[in-house]
């Protein structure tokens, strides 16, 4: 069997569009439906109440659809991957020195939305003068602590057994985890012994924690963390050895009936990342349904990826599971395609194309329910009502990050 992707890639992001808007059903009264119960989730969501700090009353201020709010996540980002001081204060003029924080300072009796309202616009205010650059390092080093401790919200525990313990309240109001292991690609087999150990420890654990096996926990890998050459051109010695990996750690889930998600990466790996899936399915584990593979809809090749992970579950008569996601890498495709002079790029370039290739995989994924078990990874309230309605009486669930 095969898999061609190739071609949608490099296809014209129109074109493809328009393809997709001909596929979805949907017609105005669903339009409508859906946009009233959007409009009765957003409005149920602001009446909650929040924790002071929230990142939620964050973003009411400092939104991504803003200079100040896209300043500040990219420079998040980029901010604790730089080890060179120089270039941080580089960085932080470049984002800072162009925007007006202080128009932004809130009422709101939020001391997160208070401090980043005053202390931002001071320190663009500053960036520039004298006093700046004997303050570049305690600007720099307080930034750097401050996006670690917005980091905390995002991250259940530093270990599994911390991260079950701290997770006890969330499971007594019926929710279920899959917990992710924090970390870089590996560069050496050390690193990948390393994180497979780490993937194997987690499994343990959960294998001996009654919740997590009754309400079938789990947890997600990625392949680049587990082989230091997880590329395409070399995917015939590094997807055997991964299968043989994994075969490990499915054996382990699949005995406690744990789930076990391979997550999703760079498009450059999705084809490596299909053999791997394709070799797991090979194997016998009795009747384990908790088998799965995360697909991002940004990608144009996502409904493609989709039909192909179903013509496997089906040939071999298996029943898997579907993560289905917007995406991660979005920044990351685009200037590999740009480097490598692409006409066209792998992703869509737009929310809105995003957020509609989303529901065609989604109706693909209802379509084919006989062998796949689909989830929704979404914080987007649009496209949870659109999921609801389209979704009928048709098993699924929905996936959102801890602390969004």
């Amino acid at each position: 069997m095969t898999i061609s992707y190739e071609a949608p890639l490099n296809e014209d992001e129109n074109t493809v569009i328009k393809r997709y808007l001909s596929q979805l059903e949907w017609n105005d009264a669903l339009a409508s439906e859906v946009s009233a119960e959007t409009i009765d989730l957003i409005k149920a969501i602001r009446k909650t109440r929040r924790k002071p700090g929230s990142l939620e009353s964050f973003f009411q201020q400092y939104s991504l659809n803003t200079e100040e709010g896209l300043a500040l996540m990219s420079m998040a980002e980029a901010l604790l991957r730089i080890p060179d001081s120089h270039v941080a204060n580089k960085l932080i003029r470049d984002k800072i020195a162009g925007t007006n924080w202080l128009k932004n300072k809130s009422d709101d009796k939020d001391w997160l939305t208070k401090i980043a309202g005053v202390g931002l616009n001071i320190s663009g205010s500053t960036m520039n003068s004298l006093l700046s650059k004997l303050g570049e390092p305690v600007i720099r080093e307080a930034m750097v602590r401050a996006m670690k401790v917005l980091g905390k919200q995002f991250v259940v525990g530093e270990t599994l057994p911390k991260a079950i313990k701290k997770s006890k309240s969330w499971e007594e109001k019926g929710f279920r985890f899959s917990y992710d292991i924090l970390g870089e690609g590996a560069r050496t087999f050390k690193d990948a012994d390393y994180y497979f150990q780490n993937y194997k420890s987690a499994l343990e654990d959960l294998s001996n924690n009654e919740t997590a096996t009754k309400k079938n926990f789990g947890i997600s890998v990625k392949l680049s963390a587990l082989h230091p050459r997880f590329e395409l051109l070399h995917t015939d010695f590094c997807v055997p050895y991964l299968v043989d990996k994994l075969t490990e750690l499915c054996e382990i889930a699949s005995a406690k009936n744990l789930s076990f998600t391979i997550d999703a990466e760079e498009v450059a790996r999705i084809y490596p990342t299909l053999k791997v899936f394709e070799g797991l399915l090979e194997k016998d584990f009795s009747k384990w349904e908790g088998l799965g593979i995360a697909i991002q809809a940004y990608h144009k090749s996502a409904i493609s990826v989709i039909d192909y992970v179903y013509d496997i579950a089906q040939s071999k008569n298996k029943k898997i599971q579907v993560r289905l996601v917007k995406g991660a890498y979005w920044d990351t495709e685009i200037k590999h395609s740009q480097i490598n002079g692409h006409d066209q790029y792998p992703v869509f370039t737009r929310k809105e194309n995003s957020d509609l290739s989303y529901l065609l995989c989604a109706q693909k994924l209802f379509d084919y329910a006989d062998h796949i078990y689909p989830m929704f990874g979404t914080h987007n309230a649009h496209t949870v009502a659109a999921i609801q309605k389209m979704a009928g009486k048709r098993s699924f669930e929905f996936q959102k990050l801890y602390g969004m």
